[in-house]
C-alpha cells in the first residue's frame, strides 16, 4: 500500500501495541526494505540485520494522554540522559486539547533545552551503520 498508493517505502517497523513476539523478530527481516524494529520485546535472532529501538521514555498517562511530571519521572528512572538515543512513543493526533497540548509542548522544550537531537528512526539506522563501519 504504501509503496503503490503513497509512493514511499517504509524501513521501520513497530507493531500494533507494541505486540511484538518471537514471530515478529524471524518474520520482519525477511522484509530486505526493514533496518529498524521498535520497541520490539523478543530478542532478534542471531546474524539479524534489524536495528532494535528499544529505549522507551514513557510520555502518556494512558493514551493519547502526554504528562510532562509523568515524563520527567520516567526519564529520570530509565537515567535518560546517558543512553545513546531514547524512543518517544506517543499518540499526537489525540492531543486534541490545549492541555494536552501543552503537556506535549513542556516535554519536547525539556529535550531541547538538553540539547538532544531529534532523528526519526531511519535516520538513526543511516547513524549506526555509519558507526558499525568505523
Amino acid at each position: 500500500m504504501f509503496v503503490n498508493d503513497l509512493a514511499f517505502r517504509l524501513h521501520a517497523f513497530g507493531a500494533p501495541y507494541n505486540m511484538s513476539d518471537s514471530i515478529t523478530t524471524k518474520v520482519v527481516p525477511e522484509n530486505p526494505n526493514y533496518n529498524v524494529l521498535i520497541l520490539v520485546k523478543a530478542k532478534t535472532p542471531v546474524g539479524c540485520k534489524l536495528i532494535p529501538m528499544n529505549n522507551l521514555v514513557v510520555i502518556e498517562n494512558g493514551t493519547g494522554k502526554p504528562e510532562f511530571n509523568l515524563f520527567l519521572k520516567n526519564f529520570e528512572k530509565e537515567n535518560a540522559q546517558s543512553l545513546p538515543y531514547i524512543v518517544l512513543h506517543g499518540h499526537p493526533n489525540q492531543y486534541t486539547t490545549p492541555e494536552k497540548k501543552e503537556e506535549f509542548k513542556k516535554v519536547i522544550q525539556f529535550l531541547l533545552e538538553k540539547k538532544v537531537q531529534f532523528i526519526n528512526p531511519d535516520e538513526f539506522y543511516l547513524e549506526q551503520s555509519k558507526l558499525a563501519k568505523k
